[in-house]
């Protein structure tokens, strides 16, 4: 489907208007179509929606790869970041439009949190213990409510170890309960938020530091770990004044001797840097 299409019903979800997403899948749903195709796919999200108290036809989290080795909850994204500011305007969670997989699981997770569904609950319980989680990859808590649900689940499973990336300051320093200890915040670039905000949300105790995309040259981007990469991304920090930071290195397990930097207390207050791609 179309970029634009694909706004148009996340925004219809972000609403809960489920006849307007109804209507539109059901012009192209089709049972019989390839597994992998938009046809096929929007048929299966439009059976669950006739009822969704049944199981969810996609999985909720999902078990990352060699760069992401986590388990990972998304989103529709930009619909539920009311803490974007420029970011919204480069979005990499658009790229995943292209798959209709990718798209559909987002709406249907978007219904879920914005429902507080048992079936989300119950897959959050069913994770393997002790396992650590990117709480999100796509999208952003929406509310207090989301804000609450999550933090509320994590106090309940202590084993799990789980950090996001997060613009939504408003919605975290608006929660009121004991904050998760198994919970890493780390702060990413591109909000719109004032530095007296900033300030207030680095007080939390779940606040690691700030994650920032900066620009670096074109010839390196993506050549993560590289001399030339290393280089450029230390121009580029100095040119914003950040004498402070550990490079990401673009894989997400044991990134800096043994630890995860971005859910890690020995990262408290260091900013991570990564190139813009």
């Amino acid at each position: 489907m179309m970029r634009q299409l694909c706004l148009n019903l996340a925004y219809a979800v972000r609403e809960l208007n489920l006849g307007f997403l109804r209507w539109h899948l059901s012009r192209i749903a089709q049972k019989s179509a390839h597994h992998s195709t938009w046809k096929h796919n929007a048929w299966k999200l439009l059976e669950w929606l006739k009822d969704t108290s049944q199981l969810p036809p996609f999985t909720i989290f999902a078990k990352g790869n060699k760069k992401l080795p986590f388990w990972s909850f998304s989103v529709l994204p930009i619909v539920t970041c009311p803490g974007a500011g420029i970011c919204a305007t480069f979005c990499y969670s658009l790229k995943s439009w292209r798959y209709p997989c990718a798209f559909l699981r987002q709406v249907q997770n978007t219904i879920l949190i914005l429902t507080q569904s048992r079936h989300l609950v119950d897959a959050f319980y069913a994770l393997p213990k002790k396992s650590i989680m990117r709480l999100y990859v796509d999208g952003d808590f929406d509310s207090l409510d989301s804000v609450t649900f999550w933090f509320e689940l994590l106090k309940n499973r202590p084993d799990i170890q789980a950090y996001g990336y997060s613009k939504s300051w408003f919605e975290l320093l608006g929660y009121k309960g004991d904050l998760p200890k198994n919970y890493k915040l780390n702060l990413s670039s591109g909000h719109n938020h004032s530095k007296r905000t900033e300030k207030r949300i680095k007080k939390l105790s779940v606040t690691r530091g700030d994650f920032v995309a900066l620009p670096v040259e074109k010839s390196v981007v993506g050549k993560y770990g590289t001399t030339e990469y290393k280089a450029s991304l230390k121009k580029s920090a100095v040119n914003n004044g950040i004498d402070k930071y550990f490079a990401c290195p673009g894989k997400c397990e044991f990134c800096a001797k043994g630890r995860h930097a971005c859910g890690s207390e020995k990262f408290n207050g260091v900013s991570i840097l990564i190139g813009l791609h």
